[in-house]
């Protein structure tokens, strides 16, 4: 990796040269082997896994990369943790949950099921033309704030784009009839031309 953080690239071709190590203050704060991980709101989290005397673990570390793939420390909070240590588990996210499946406890392979809620609480205000909504997180103070406005900027994002593609279609009736009667195959029957009406206004 160059001093800059960039992966190394082959002078010639200039392809990457493969995965490169993060610098020191990216790496994990402590040994780690057979985590989980997974992402959720732009969050990367890595859960469980055996420590460097190969016990299984419950804790759970958390990052938020930046736009450039750069990782500005791990934190932990306890409460985010597991209830108990699981090493080796599948972790699968639907919507805003996460399961973790199987795994290996400290007496050996287990069958039982892990599950959270990232967002969990009572959304705590709405955004856009469609009343999207953005749920508070359970984790409290600064963080969890920091963590609920990422996910609001996605969604406030999503709300802008489709604000303007509706004033586009409404601004360009006769071009948007057309193309959903393209998309239809015919089955939506765009107006033709003589068939539009000129509204005029009275003084």
């Amino acid at each position: 990796m160059l001093d800059e953080g960039e992966p190394l690239t082959d002078p010639e071709t200039g392809d990457i040269l493969g995965w490169a190590e993060a610098p020191e203050g990216q790496q994990l704060p402590v040994p780690r082997a057979r985590a989980s991980a997974s992402t959720a709101n732009g969050v990367l989290y890595v859960i469980g896994g055996v420590d460097a005397d190969g016990e299984p673990q419950p804790s759970t570390g958390w990052t938020v990369p930046t736009a450039t793939g750069d990782l500005p420390g791990w934190e932990r909070l306890d409460q985010s943790d597991l209830p108990e240590p699981r090493a080796g588990a599948a972790l699968a996210n639907v919507g805003s949950y996460a399961f973790l499946i199987g795994g290996e406890g400290p007496g050996g392979p287990v069958e039982s099921s892990l599950r959270s809620n990232t967002s969990p609480e009572t959304p705590f205000f709405a955004l856009g033309l469609f009343g999207a909504t953005i749920p508070g997180m359970t984790i409290e103070g600064e963080i969890g704030q920091q963590l609920g406005y990422m996910a609001a900027a996605g969604v406030g994002t999503g709300n802008f784009v489709a604000l303007i593609l509706i004033g586009l279609a409404f601004s360009h009736r006769q071009a948007t009839a057309r193309v959903i009667e393209r998309l239809s195959r015919g089955r939506v029957r765009a107006p033709r031309e003589d068939e539009y009406t000129i509204e005029t206004g009275r003084r």
